[in-house]
């Protein structure tokens, strides 16, 4: 599966030259451009198109993805005119349905609302004689990081609701789980070099900077906790 909003023309030729299984387009040019590349090597492009469900996700502001403000797929109302014109051009194989709402959310309400949303959608292009026979529903679900006090669901209370809401539709089921997968499994391991008094806390100096973790600078992402040398302290 090939995911991102700047896919370039030689991106989309090198997945196509190498049998990519989906790409999921984000926007109306795209779809052209990617038609033409196609058209051109004689090999038609497996498609899905990610909507915007305009689903606003309790979670915070720059990582939200499913509203109509973001940038992110193409307009919900867009959607059914865009799976026609991909179905009548010569270099798109129509595939699927894919949506991606943001990251870092700990509600399953937002998710129940999207992919609800998007089994309404496949059985109304199904209804026009599109064949939609996978549906990409992004990822997104959180996890704990401590000082936020937040309990994520379980992968198995997510589950359920993907089987209540698209378990009927007979579509091959794609993921792209992401933080719940690589925030549980790595760790940054960084060098106190100093421990600087300040007016009214302490800063601990370490040899690590933004570019070795900048989601807590730009995005106000949780620091997790840092064990440093005789005392305890958070990285922020």
């Amino acid at each position: 599966m090939f995911s991102g909003v700047g896919k370039t023309a030689e991106e989309l030729t090198l997945a196509l030259e190498n049998g990519v299984g989906q790409i999921n387009v984000e926007s109306e040019p795209e779809l052209n451009r990617l038609n033409g590349i196609a058209t051109k090597l004689g090999k038609p492009a497996p498609v899905a198109l990610r909507v915007n469900p305009d689903i606003h996700a309790a979670t915070h502001d720059k990582i939200a993805t499913g509203r109509k403000e973001d940038k992110f797929g193409v307009a919900w109302e867009d959607a059914p005119r865009l799976y026609k014109a991909a179905h009548d051009m010569t270099g798109i194989d129509v595939r699927g349905v894919a949506v991606h709402i943001g990251s870092q959310i700990t509600d399953l309400a937002p998710f129940e609302a999207a992919f609800s949303k998007v089994a309404g959608l496949v059985n109304e292009i199904r209804d026009t004689g599109i064949d939609i026979r996978t549906v990409d529903l992004g990822g997104g679900l959180g996890v704990s990081y401590k000082r936020d006090n937040a309990t994520p669901p379980s992968p198995a209370e997510y589950g359920e609701v993907v089987k209540r809401t698209v378990g009927d539709l007979g579509c091959k089921v794609m993921f792209e789980p992401g933080r719940v997968i690589a925030a549980n499994a790595g760790i940054l391991v960084t060098k106190v070099i100093y421990v600087k008094p300040g007016e009214t806390k302490e800063f601990v100096i370490v040899d690590a900077a933004m570019n070795d973790l900048i989601r807590p600078a730009m995005y106000d992402a949780p620091p997790r906790r840092f064990t440093g040398h005789r005392r305890r302290c958070w990285l922020s």
